[in-house]
């Protein structure tokens, strides 16, 4: 296992050309300008039936949406990079950018942490996602 870290500039710099089955990319989409650049950087070093698997924070999150509106926090609502360093996230916008940059989505999961997860899946069955604390990744490369 080869772990690369640092500024994203630093990180690319790093890879080089270099090829790998499984590049992990945690936690980290959300707060990058432009992932968009990121991913599609980095699908360069992707070998040749690897995968990404990525885990990005659900800015957009239900529960959190509704505690920060009634704190009176409006202004957070929906994130905005350039005031919050954050961009909004949610599964349609995760998705888009991996399918902007070439990438199938081969496996997509909603993380859904803390005791009440089972019962927000059976209550909630078609729109869970919106109650993820984040979301998990698999993808490849289009052929």
């Amino acid at each position: 296992i080869k772990c690369i870290t640092g500024p994203i500039e630093d990180v690319l710099k790093k890879l080089n050309g270099r090829k790998f089955d499984v590049i992990l990319v945690d936690n980290v989409l959300h707060l990058l300008r432009n992932p968009f650049f990121f991913l599609s950087s980095i699908s360069k070093n992707i070998s040749t039936g690897g995968c990404v698997v990525a885990s990005v924070t659900n800015t957009s999150e239900l529960v959190a949406t509704i505690r920060a509106v009634l704190n009176g926090r409006r202004d957070v609502i929906p994130p905005k990079f350039e005031k919050h360093g954050t961009h909004l996230t949610n599964r349609y916008v995760i998705k888009k950018w991996f399918r902007k940059n070439n990438f199938d989505i081969i496996r997509f999961e909603s993380d859904l942490s803390g005791s009440k997860r089972l019962q927000i899946k059976k209550a909630f069955p078609k729109v869970h996602f919106l109650f993820a604390n984040r979301f998990i990744v698999k993808a490849t490369l289009k052929n």
